[in-house]
Parts: structure tokens; sequence; C-alpha cells
């Protein structure tokens, strides 16, 4: 049985083995996943928002919010190819006049953390259209990426060439997994980002068969 996400990626990615393959997932939330030789299994992150988890569309849109009403206050200045910036791209996603309107938004009840990551790909057009603001934003979560992908293969003692598994809406972003490779190639270069050829159910079938 496939008891984490991160395995039925893996599977699908290596044909049903999980020894020795790494997992990345980046979506509302973010997690890496490492498997050793003998099959110890080893997580990076995956502690939630809460915790800083960085790597997130949860945090690439928290960071950009941020942004964004320091804009507003004049703590800092735009440096956008786009009139208005991360200010008036997150404020029309979310059909608000003012960012005052933000306050009452971001502290509702009712609020999920799914609500605020779904603004991540508000902020990788916003980086794609030349906002470099909203690029920053980017890169610094490609780079937390990388760091969990580094720290996982080290505490499952990877010293050769690997593949990385990935999975979840934010690195299906063409941006963000261009600088998750850039990073990369500082921080591991051992790792190499690659999508199972196949449904990740299909690798979850693949690694039960190996049970029997």
């Amino acid at each position: 049985v496939v008891t984490t996400d991160a395995a039925a990626p893996v599977a699908a990615l290596r044909d049903g083995e999980l020894n020795g393959g790494l997992c990345l997932i980046a979506g509302t939330g973010c997690v890496a996943m490492a498997w050793s030789a003998n099959g110890t299994k080893h997580r990076v992150a995956g502690w939630g928002p809460a915790l800083g988890d960085g790597g997130s569309a949860h945090a690439l849109a928290t960071r950009a919010l941020t942004f964004a009403v320091m804009q507003h206050d004049g703590r800092v200045s735009a440096r956008t190819a786009a009139s208005g910036g991360l200010h008036d791209c997150l404020l029309e996603a979310l059909h608000m006049d003012s960012a005052d309107a933000l306050i009452p938004w971001i502290y509702d009840p009712a609020r999920t953390w799914a609500d605020v990551a779904a603004l991540a790909p508000v902020v990788c057009k916003c980086a794609e259209a030349g906002d470099q603001d909203a690029l920053g934003a980017v890169r610094t979560t490609a780079a937390e990426l990388a760091l969990y992908v580094r720290a996982a293969a080290n505490r499952a003692g990877f010293e050769s060439a690997f593949d990385v598994a990935l999975c979840g809406g934010l690195v299906e972003s063409q941006l963000v997994r261009h600088h998750l490779d850039e990073c990369l190639a500082y921080e591991c270069p051992n790792a190499r980002t690659a999508e199972p050829s196949v449904e990740a159910a299909t690798g979850a079938a693949m690694y039960a068969a190996r049970l029997l």
C-alpha cells in the first residue's frame, strides 16, 4: 500500500521502485520525500504555512501580498514593466479597489490556505510580464524548493546523480520549473527534475505489485 502522496510519483518515475527515489511536491503546501537505498523514508518540509513551508504556492502568494502592501504604504517602489506592479495585479485578481480591502479578506475566519495559494498563478503571470518584484518572489520560492531537495538527498545518503519526481500545481509553471532547475544546479548538482511518463495512480499500482 502506498502510504504517502509522494510515493506514487516516485514509483511512476522508477517503474514501481521507491528506494533511491525522491519526490518534490509543491502545491498549496510543499514537501520533499526521499527513500534511502535500504527503504528508510526521509521527509523535509511539509510543516504547513504556519511553520514556514517557504516553497509552497501559499508562500509565494504571501510574499507577493506582503510586497503589494509595502508598495501601497510607500515603503518600497515597484520595479516592474507593467503598470502598477504586484499591487495592481493582485487587487485586480481579487476584484478589489483598494489594498485596504485585503485586511478583511486575509483575516476572514473562513479564509483558507488554498484561497491564498490560488493567487500564485497571478504572481507567476506578473513575473512573466516583466515584474521584477514578482520574479524575485518566484526565485525565492524556487530556492526554498531546491534546499528541500538538497536536504532530503543528504538525509537519504544520495551520492550519485538522481531524478526528482515533480508533483503539484506550482511546479507545473514553466517559470518556477526554470528557476528551480537553476537553483538545483547550484545547491544540488546531482539532482535532475523529471516528470513521470505514467500517471501517479499507475505508479502506485506498480509499487503495490512489487509487494505481492
